[in-house]
């Protein structure tokens, strides 16, 4: 939320409770000085009214726009990735796309939505498998699907170029845990 939007939103409140002190006591000492209770009333209306209008003015869409992107995430002996998610972060604005691996190993990434895609650029990659069937982390029986340095974007060496108006669609290729 903006700042014009928070200031907004704190003079309405303190109008809201100006109004109401004023209409539920018979306190005078809230209306000034040559004008009448009628008339401030009016006047704290005509404000409210302006401080609510004031909330959408400015208030475009300020999202960077998006382009689609989807993709498939292969194991390195090439069968999908079978569930998961996929976390992309611009390089350049830090903004982030997301996207579930579905059990196809096919995605879809979403910025501001679901699937409304990435914002152009450079994107680091992080995947995160799906938990197999009944694995309990404190187990410790169960061998990752994936080696853990695609875990983190840091250590994953997977990017991305999303380009404007082109067809982004990726193939990743991720290497196998070691057992």
């Amino acid at each position: 939320m903006s700042e014009v939007n928070i200031l907004v939103i704190l003079i309405l409140k303190s109008l809201l409770q100006i109004s109401q002190i004023s209409q539920i006591s018979q306190v005078t000492h809230w209306v000034p000085p040559n004008q009448s209770r009628r008339d401030w009333t009016i006047l704290l209306r005509h404000l409210l009214i302006v401080a609510i209008f004031s909330l959408f003015v400015g208030c475009g869409n300020d999202h960077l726009p998006t382009y689609e992107v989807t993709g498939n995430v292969f194991l390195s002996d090439g069968t999908p990735l079978p569930g998961g998610w996929i976390v992309c972060e611009s390089f350049d604005h830090g903004i982030a796309a997301r996207g579930i691996i579905e059990t196809d190993g096919s995605y879809r990434l979403g910025t501001y939505s679901t699937s409304d895609g990435a914002v152009a650029g450079r994107q680091l990659i992080a995947i995160t498998p799906a938990s197999p069937v009944g694995y309990d982390p404190d187990d410790g029986d169960v061998t990752p699907l994936i080696h853990p340095r695609f875990l983190h974007m840091d250590t994953s060496g997977l990017e991305l170029v999303v380009q404007p108006n082109a067809a982004n669609h990726f193939e990743l290729v991720l290497e196998k845990a070691n057992p």
